[in-house]
């Protein structure tokens, strides 16, 4: 496992498709990591990153998933 630099809150982020909510911590860590983030109640892609600083999401609140 590679040891991380530092964390810190960021604060919350809502999936503009079906709202669910959730918090937001960055983790550093010594090399790059080029990755991105789906919400896991409808699928959008919340954040891409290609960074030594890397989101962390913990889902607070879901919401309702749009009709196909």
């Amino acid at each position: 496992m590679v040891k991380t630099w530092s964390s810190e809150a960021t604060g919350d982020i809502e999936c503009s498709s079906c709202r669910s909510v959730y918090e937001v911590a960055i983790r550093r860590f010594p090399l790059k990591d080029n990755d991105s983030f789906s919400c896991q109640v409808c699928g959008a892609v919340l954040r891409k990153w290609n960074d030594t600083r890397v989101p962390e999401f913990k889902l607070k609140k879901a919401g309702v998933k749009p009709e196909q």
